[in-house]
């Protein structure tokens, strides 16, 4: 992730670095990116400066079966790049995103981490400041997501599922070789 993130081209926006990394094209994406940020700016200038302080940097990247995950050893907010550049996506959707992933990267800074007995407390928080910007910009679409995460039972939050997930949506991708190993036992490790 490290080598991704030196080798991502890169532009700055509101101060924040974003990288782009297996990106097919990156001026559409970036524009989508730029909207969300100038969004939570003037939504929630106290999320922004959040977001400054605890993430290094935004890679837009291809992630599987998340639109975000924070990156704890590089304080590095990654995003899907399926997700980003899709129509379908708003602007408000990717900043309720980095909303999310704020709030992860904010627990690790207070030392809380991301431990399988919390995971379950701890993504719910995540989703409901989703819910709490969502009102806050009058977005339906936004609300409507973190409402459906928040009605999903425990077990979808629990690190056996969560594995099973990310393997299966590594199969999209059609990898083989070394680099499926190599990202298998990234899997592996991640849900010991």
């Amino acid at each position: 992730m490290s080598l991704g993130w030196r080798l991502a081209p890169r532009h700055k926006h509101l101060e924040v670095p974003v990288g782009f990394l297996f990106c097919e094209s990156s001026a559409p994406v970036q524009e989508k990116l730029c909207d969300a940020l100038d969004l939570l700016a003037s939504a929630s200038h106290q999320y922004l400066k959040r977001l400054r302080q605890h993430i290094r940097g935004i890679l837009i990247m291809p992630l599987g079966t998340a639109v975000g995950e924070f990156f704890p050893p590089l304080k590095l907010c990654c995003l899907d790049e399926r997700h980003v550049s899709s129509e379908s996506t708003l602007a408000e959707e990717i900043a309720a995103t980095l909303i999310h992933e704020t709030a992860h990267a904010h627990l690790y800074t207070l030392e809380i981490g991301y431990p399988s007995s919390l995971h379950l407390r701890i993504e719910k928080l995540c989703h409901r400041r989703e819910l709490w910007f969502g009102k806050r910009i009058g977005s339906e679409a936004v609300c409507e997501r973190a409402k459906d995460y928040l009605r999903q039972p425990d077990s979808f939050w629990a690190p056996e599922f969560q594995k099973t997930r990310w393997l299966n949506a590594l199969k999209q991708y059609e990898i083989s070789g070394w680099l499926e190993r190599f990202f298998k036992y990234l899997i592996e490790r991640r849900f010991a």
